[in-house]
């Protein structure tokens, strides 16, 4: 099977490729900015306030854990969203709407 053949055809722009890279750390394309949009949308969506931040010491500290840990955590000591898992799909969502576009 080929890697376009995974995804359908909605990602036929796939064939024919035959390498793919990916930049998970943000060395390639600066990635840190993704966590101010999440701060906005999650204070938007459940404060009503895009002026949302984390403390200094959580922003930090979310950087270095998985994206699960980080929503768990703002979840937890935040009160935002009824769950970590909830925070983590919405954040899913975020980032594929801001990557895609």
């Amino acid at each position: 099977m080929k890697l376009y053949q995974l995804f359908g055809s909605k990602y036929e722009y796939l064939k024919g490729k035959k390498a793919f890279l990916f930049d998970m750390d943000g060395t390639l394309v600066d990635s840190l900015f993704i966590w101010e949009v999440l701060w906005s949308s999650f204070g938007e969506k459940f404060l009503g306030d895009k002026g949302f931040a984390p403390s200094a010491e959580d922003d930090k500290k979310v950087r270095t854990l998985t994206l699960k840990d980080a929503m768990i955590l703002i979840h937890e000591n935040y009160s935002l969203g009824e769950s970590g898992e909830e925070l983590l799909n919405l954040a899913n969502e975020i980032m594929i709407d801001f990557y895609s576009n």
